[in-house]
């Protein structure tokens, strides 16, 4: 009887390792992944103000265009108070990670093969590569590659993928963050999902709610190094307004479409609690007078993303035209002064002066692309805080539905 009541314990205890040990170790893996860095071997590096990241994907359908080469190298460059650190993956070539150094030099730190920018490890890996070898008081991480708002950004097209906004938060979130990130060239990055998704993570988010021309950037990225050189210690506000003002008066072929803003993340919260406190207001008075309030605001506010089919492709608006655009009240002024307060500084073009800083996804039909699906989609939208965190996807559904039956009738 000893000899069986000894067998049924190790067996049991076997079974149970056969069963959790393999879930146990998977989930061990996926929180020590591997870094696809090797740690810099060279001596301890000073620390300095700042690290400049640049985070170059043109692993896209770009002909093998080399970014960093057309659009960078004469203009970033370390100095005594900037490390720049560069990753840069091309459509048919290995990536390589660079240190630039004062006289605009590439450094070769690694060649990495064939990565997958539209990994969140690799962005992760990349942010902790440069915190790690290069320390500074502050950091700035730039991303250059395609946009689209709340659904992220930097497309791998040889892996077929791309970061949506929670794998940008997860990088951040697992590397400390970083103190101002700049959307170089993205589209659409000034949306109100984008920077809620920041939260905690960045202070400072500089982009456009439209979409982004490189020529807006052209002879800016000097700038950006300069600034930080002569006055080490401006505030990372400071920064993001000093830039949004040089891209502003950047002359260039494509100015006149300018939409450049520089958001204050800490601020953001606030806005969307007031937002969301406007949006249960209306819905509480829905076939009252909320749809048709909603409806008139909505179909009154500038419309972004207006070239070729991509307003239809994206159906983002501007955010505080469409609250300007509803009768005013309490709640919409609380709104609007919570806005104010999280876009320190925007600049627009001659033909985009509807335009104010913040985009908001907002669309009144089920189109072609099925965006509202992919919205209402946990798997597709992740874990998106926006929608999480407020009514707006039910109030989007609640109006798509009624515009659809019902629109021409209540209003």
């Amino acid at each position: 009887m000893k000899i069986k009541k000894i067998f049924v314990k190790y067996f049991t205890i076997f079974i149970a390792i056969t069963i959790f040990l393999p879930s146990i170790l998977a989930q061990t893996s996926d929180n020590n992944q591997k870094s696809i860095f090797q740690k810099n071997k060279s001596n301890i590096i000073e620390t300095k103000s700042w690290t400049a990241l640049y985070y170059l994907d043109v692993d896209w359908d770009s002909n093998n265009f080399d970014a960093l080469e057309y659009w960078f190298i004469d203009e970033i460059a370390s100095n005594e108070h900037l490390n720049v650190i560069v990753i840069q993956d091309r459509e048919n070539d290995p990536a390589y990670l660079y240190y630039i150094d004062e006289n605009h030099n590439k450094i070769l730190l690694e060649e990495l093969g064939e990565i997958n920018m539209g990994d969140y490890q690799t962005l992760r890996d990349f942010i902790a590569f440069g915190k790690e070898n290069y320390p500074a008081d502050r950091y700035q991480l730039n991303i250059y590659n395609h946009g689209g708002a709340w659904m992220g950004a930097c497309i791998d097209t040889t892996d077929n993928d791309q970061l949506i906004m929670d794998e940008f938060q997860q990088a951040l979130s697992e590397t400390g963050g970083v103190d101002i990130l700049f959307w170089i060239g993205c589209c659409l990055m000034g949306s109100i999902e984008t920077v809620y998704e920041l939260t905690g993570l960045v202070d400072v988010s500089v982009g456009s709610e439209d979409l982004g021309f490189m020529d807006w950037w052209n002879n800016v990225f000097d700038d950006m190094c300069t600034i930080v050189k002569d006055d080490p210690y401006i505030t990372t506000a400071d920064l993001g307004k000093s830039i949004v003002e040089i891209i502003g008066d950047n002359p260039n072929s494509y100015s006149n479409y300018l939409t450049m803003s520089a958001i204050d993340v800490n601020k953001v919260p606030a806005l969307v609690d007031a937002f969301n406190s406007l949006s249960k207001d209306l819905g509480k008075k829905w076939f009252r007078e909320g749809f048709k309030k909603t409806k008139l605001a909505h179909d009154q506010t500038y419309q972004l993303a207006q070239i070729d089919q991509y307003a239809e492709m994206f159906e983002v608006y501007d955010l505080k035209e469409f609250v300007e655009n509803l009768d005013q009240n309490d709640l919409t002024i609380s709104v609007l002064n919570a806005f104010d307060e999280a876009v320190i500084i925007k600049r627009h073009g001659e033909d985009r002066e509807r335009t104010n800083g913040l985009s908001i996804f907002f669309p009144s039909w089920i189109s072609r692309y099925k965006l509202l699906n992919s919205y209402n989609n946990k798997n597709i939208a992740r874990n998106l805080d926006f929608p999480k965190d407020t009514i707006w996807n039910e109030f989007l559904n609640l109006f798509v539905i009624t515009n659809i039956l019902f629109g021409r009738l209540l209003t």
